[in-house]
């Protein structure tokens, strides 16, 4: 749903240079009718998750979490600027 979205705007915004979006910040207790409108739309739509299954979306972003720790652990470790920029911390980790 949102790469078609995404196409559509792209093609308003290149339609002519002087299309523009706009983006407001309206908070609830403004009672704004279009709040309440896109708020109830929202909250009736159906979102179909990327993965079916909660489990395997967490596991998912442990696995990257991880990587990219381990990723800034090695770059950090062979580092020329630690103890430069950085606290010592207590143990190795």
């Amino acid at each position: 749903m949102i790469i078609p979205l995404a196409s559509v705007i792209k093609t308003f915004l290149n339609k002519d240079g002087r299309n523009k979006i706009y983006f407001w910040y309206c908070p609830s207790k403004a009672e704004w009718p279009r709040y309440k409108l896109v708020d109830d739309q929202v909250k009736a739509s159906i979102c179909i998750p990327i993965f079916p299954s909660k489990d395997l979306h967490l596991f998912s972003k442990k696995e990257e979490c991880d990587n990219i720790l381990g990723k800034w652990q090695m770059s950090f470790t062979n580092s020329l600027k630690k103890g430069h920029y950085f606290l010592n911390f207590k143990d190795k980790k």
